[in-house]
């Protein structure tokens, strides 16, 4: 097994649990690092990164082929916007589910981004990081998201639209 670069200490926290939530319910996974070049960490997220450390053995190369083998894609961008994870359904169901640091967001980019997205066909979940820092508050928000994915199918396979979902 290989080791991804996380460019989040959030993203690496919740990685496992939300590809273990997209394969139970047949959505494929993918992990974005950076978009066209840029990186969009947030201070916050530096701080933690650097905590708990990065433990990369992989090359880049590596990764993609591992990646490529798994299904898994490590590029995954959407124009000219980072997306954490994205989940994708038959190529009509489409989550982007968004990680935020406190000091790189702000509301009204928030929406605006989420706005384009949701006109892209991605419905987003957001959550802010008091909520996916530590256990309890991890495993309630992993149940909103497995929650959202059981009803979110099933509303799209009754072709309902839904708009976007922000938890701030």
């Amino acid at each position: 097994m290989s080791n991804i670069v996380f460019e989040s200490p959030l993203e690496e926290m919740m990685h496992e649990p939300i590809k273990k939530l997209a394969e139970k319910y047949n959505f494929e996974f993918i992990y974005q690092l950076e978009i066209n070049g840029t990186s969009m960490k947030s201070w916050f997220e530096d701080k933690v990164f650097d905590t708990l450390g990065n433990y990369d053995e992989q090359t880049a190369e590596e990764l993609e082929e591992w990646a490529r083998d798994n299904a898994v894609d490590t590029h995954y961008s959407y124009e000219k916007y980072r997306i954490d994870f994205a989940l994708i359904k038959k190529g009509k169901i489409k989550i982007a589910i968004e990680l935020d640091g406190e000091n790189f967001h702000n509301e009204k980019a928030d929406d605006e981004r989420d706005d384009y997205l949701d006109s892209l066909g991605f419905r987003v979940l957001r959550f802010k990081s008091d909520r996916i820092i530590g256990e309890k508050a991890r495993q309630k928000t992993l149940n909103e998201i497995e929650n959202f994915l059981i009803k979110f199918s099933s509303e799209v396979m009754k072709e309902k639209v839904w708009g976007s979902f922000t938890n701030r």
